[in-house]
């Protein structure tokens, strides 16, 4: 279309409206807020106003409720930004835009952005932020007396369960024009700070206090347009698309949904209005033979059948290109788009004119899940005012599938793999099994796909079957500091001991030995396996006790007779002596080495001596002499092997050591006991008593008649004597 065109067009739109224009000035709003932490929220209003419409306000008076706290806030938004003019005119008309003078030719608009400082809110599920400013502009058509109706937005916040939450920010104008008959598409171009996933819906537009507005006839909520075709409206991109039919000014409001994602779970926490006026012009004519054609290619991601979902898996690359060509040399093209706001760290690069290329490439990671919306902005750069048309991509980063089965060596018969992972997945093992789990008997390896939207991986598990190992040993307790002796007594396929003796120390061997150096009651645990695979474990207790004290006694040497040995240390103990008594007590006759162990718990002791007992010597002796003489000859009649004698002769004189003495019992007479101690070459003693009566004389009276006739004389029989002894005497009467 040539420039002469659009002036004339456009003249005449300004021409059929100008009084109206004056009378008013807002043409659309949008609000959203910031999260800075710990429950503190920063608010903005985006106002947009008509050039040649009455002064935008100096403040904007945002009112802030909640009906579940009890409270009802007004925050001056006193800080204003702006104008920043948004005019839909080419570089080279800016400066014929009615925001330069209402005397210019070309319809303008400025955008203002109102905010304040960071505003504390008490933790409440139905916050709502809202605001309406008089007037609309006149010009519009599809709402039944709009110079008189109120602009109105709003948008609630849940910051309860600490959340801090963003609202949805747009990078699109709500500000387009458009041809009758000509195609026109619009899209919001928003993203979302926290990466909620966003819906949209086409709701009436809104005046004082939230009140809905009445259509112009033959319009309603979802046709708040004329147009030729079918309007379109995506509720997953808020993209809006029609023909438009005549030449008109319409107000389309949406509210944007945030859905986050919460244990699984997708919630609708938050939700704000935007208003978009489409002011549509008379027709333009043909610009060219025929639309801009468009090609997508996908050089990594997957594109839906919908042909604008683009998915990928986390940490997997998106890489796409959109070429434009348009079948008229002379047209020249740029594109815009919001994909650096809206996926950070993505690269795009726009190359040509006619053709242009725009080339994007972003490598998410785990952090990037959720879903995004790209705008698109087609611009034909032909002025005054260049068509724009708007494309939307979606991308959608799915959560990776995150699997790692171990390669498993099994005990038993069979094993039960489950290769579940988090959320709805679609698995397809080997086999053929068409379920997470997979219960296997044989060897091998096996693997598993797992599709989860539009990500797929597969993992593999190696698994081995070995037999099963039984454990058990016995043992034999020793003493404290002692060696104590384990014995493996396990099933045969076992190939690894692992011993623990319960007071720290451990063995691999298959049959150990192990020294406690405390008495007490052990944990001993043995875990026998095969190929470092299979396992079994048995526990037993073990008794030590500290050593006894044995004692027979010395090494000991005896004379004749003979010893007892006691070894005796207490109850419950076992004895055995060397020649196989079973009791405490040995009676030793004998010469010879004599030992005893003793046995408690397994705690065995041993203690020995050395025992001779030698022969007694056989002592004797003889005297000869008068017993009325008091010297006496001794004569020795011991065993041989005597060496020493040792004569005591009663009468209280001197002792005598010499074989065969001689002795003088002068001192007196009487009845002497004479011993002999004789002595061998061990030292051995024996010992002999003898008496002697030595007297001086002895005589003895014996009648040789007695008359017994009670005549008192010669009756009794009467025998008189000295120096006999009565001991020996013996008197026999024969007739």
């Amino acid at each position: 279309m040539s420039n002469r065109l659009y002036q004339i067009l456009f003249i005449l739109l300004l021409c059929l409206s100008n009084s109206d224009l004056h009378a008013s000035h807002a043409r659309a709003m949008d609000i959203y807020y910031e999260c800075l932490g710990n429950n503190y929220y920063k608010f903005y209003v985006k106002f947009y106003r008509d050039c040649i419409g009455v002064n935008e306000p100096n403040n904007i008076v945002l009112n802030i409720r909640s009906s579940s706290c009890n409270k009802n806030i007004n925050i001056n938004l006193a800080d204003k930004s702006g104008p920043i003019e948004i005019s839909q005119l080419c570089p080279a008309q800016l400066g014929n835009s009615q925001c330069v003078s209402s005397s210019k030719p070309y319809p303008g608009t400025e955008e203002y952005i109102y905010t304040t400082n960071p505003i504390q809110l008490q933790q409440c599920s139905d916050w709502i932020m809202r605001y309406d400013l008089c007037c609309r502009n006149s010009a519009i058509t599809n709402i039944v007396s709009p110079s008189s109706k109120q602009i109105y937005i709003e948008a609630s916040l849940d910051n309860t369960n600490n959340i801090c939450n963003n609202s949805p920010q747009y990078s699109n104008y709500p500000i387009l024009y458009g041809c009758i008959n000509q195609p026109l598409c619009f899209n919001h171009g928003a993203t979302d700070p926290d990466v909620d996933s966003l819906s949209f819906e086409l709701i009436t537009p809104m005046g004082v206090n939230g009140s809905l507005l009445t259509f112009s006839s033959g319009l309603s909520v979802n046709n708040p347009i004329f147009s030729s075709t079918p309007i379109t409206f995506d509720q997953n991109t808020g993209q809006l698309c029609l023909t438009p039919n005549q030449v008109q000014q319409g107000v389309v409001a949406i509210k944007t949904y945030e859905w986050k994602l919460i244990n699984g779970i997708y919630v609708n926490t938050s939700y704000s209005n935007r208003e978009v006026q489409l002011i549509i012009i008379g027709t333009c004519g043909a610009i060219y033979a025929g639309d801009p054609s468009y090609t997508f290619n996908v050089n990594s991601g997957t594109i839906s059948p919908d042909s604008i979902t683009l998915g990928v898996c986390e940490g997997q690359t998106i890489d796409f290109e959109m070429i434009v060509t348009d079948p008229n040399p002379s047209t020249n093209y740029t594109i815009t788009t919001n994909a650096n706001v809206a996926t950070p760290g993505a690269t795009v690069t726009m190359t040509g004119n006619n053709p242009v290329s725009l080339h994007y490439n972003w490598t998410t990671n785990a952090t990037s899940v959720g879903q995004y919306l790209i705008s698109l902005s087609v611009d034909n750069t032909d002025c005054p005012i260049p068509r724009v048309i708007y494309k939307t991509l979606v991308i959608q980063v799915h959560d990776g599938i995150v699997t790692n089965i171990a390669d498993t060596s099994v005990c038993d018969n069979s094993i039960i793999i489950d290769a579940g992972v988090t959320g709805n997945a679609d698995y397809q093992w080997s086999t053929g099994i068409l379920d997470s789990v997979i219960n296997i008997n044989t060897d091998g390896t096996y693997w598993v796909d797992i599709t989860r939207g539009q990500c797929t991986v597969r993992d593999s598990v190696l698994i081995g079957f070995f037999d099963s190992t039984s454990a058990n040993f016995n043992m034999n307790p020793n003493c404290q500091n002692e060696i104590s002796d384990f014995f493996d007594l396990s099933q045969s396929t076992s190939n690894q001991w692992q011993w623990n003796f319960g007071d720290g120390g451990v063995s691999t061997i298959q049959n150990p030995g192990h020294t406690y150096t405390s008495p007490g009651t052990y944990q001993v645990d043995l875990i026998t396996s095969n190929s470092s695979v299979c396992y079994d474990t048995i526990s037993k207790s073990i008794t030590i006790d500290a050593p006894l004290i044995v004692d027979i006694g010395p090494d000991t040497n005896q004379c004749g007779g003979a010893i007892l040995l006691d070894g005796s240390v207490g109850s419950n103990v076992s004895y055995t002596w060397s020649d196989g008594t079973p009791d405490s007590i040995l009676n030793v006759s004998s010469s010879g080495t004599f030992w005893l162990q003793i046995d408690h718990n397994g705690c065995t002791e041993r203690d020995s001596a050395i025992i001779n007992i030698f022969s007694l010597p056989n002592s004797g002796f003889s005297w000869t002499g008068n017993c009325t003489d008091s010297f006496i000859v001794f004569s020795d009649l011991s065993s041989s092997g005597t060496n020493t004698w040792i004569w005591n002769f009663g009468d209280n004189t001197f002792t005598e050591t010499i074989q065969n003495p001689e002795h003088d019992f002068e001192n007196g007479t009487g009845i002497f006991e004479v011993s002999l101690v004789v002595t061998d070459a061990i030292g051995c003693t024996d010992t002999t008593y003898k008496h002697i009566w030595i007297t001086d004389e002895y005589w003895m009276y014996v009648p040789n008649s007695f008359t017994p006739d009670n005549d008192q004389i010669n009756d009794v029989f009467c025998i008189s004597y000295h120096g006999i002894r009565t001991e020996t005497f013996q008197f026999i009467v024969y007739n």
